[in-house]
């Protein structure tokens, strides 16, 4: 998950679901060939996967992970210097993601005024950055979890 995009997890009704298969479909052509591919060289269709795979890079409809996958794969099955570099890219802002993250929950456990078990901590951490959850959805359920420690 963390090359392919970082952020809320989907469901098929989600807008740009219809990328996920298409996706699925070119993966399973370029397992057969040897990469990088020189697309200069290659056949129309060859050309036409890589073309594809650029306009889900950056299509307005796409989710994220699946602009991450595309360029991922132009990255590695045909060596496209664009999506290295938005490859490259993706990663700087995974860890500047993860510290904001252990900062909107270092918040949201100082608003409440609760001690979490660094297992639940984690836990909670990894639905705020993997799942979405918000702050203000870190606090509701951090009072929650005081409000069942007091009973």
């Amino acid at each position: 998950m963390l090359l392919t995009g970082a952020g809320i997890e989907t469901t098929q009704n989600q807008s740009g679901s219809g990328f996920d298969a298409e996706l699925d479909a070119v993966e399973a052509q370029l397992a057969d060939l040897d990469v990088p591919i020189d697309a200069a060289g290659a056949d129309s269709s060859l050309r036409a996967l890589r073309d594809r795979l650029h306009e889900i890079a950056t299509a307005p409809s796409a989710q994220d992970r699946q602009k991450a996958r595309a360029e991922l794969m132009l990255k590695i099955a045909f060596a496209d210097q664009a999506a290295s570099t938005a490859v490259s890219e993706r990663r700087k802002g995974l860890g500047a993601r993860m510290r904001q993250v252990d900062a909107d929950l270092d918040a949201a456990i100082e608003s409440v005024g609760v001690e979490l078990d660094p297992m639940i901590r984690e836990g909670l951490k990894t639905v705020m950055y993997a799942h979405g959850l918000t702050t203000d959805g870190a606090v509701v359920f951090l009072e929650f979890l005081r409000a069942s420690q007091t009973k």
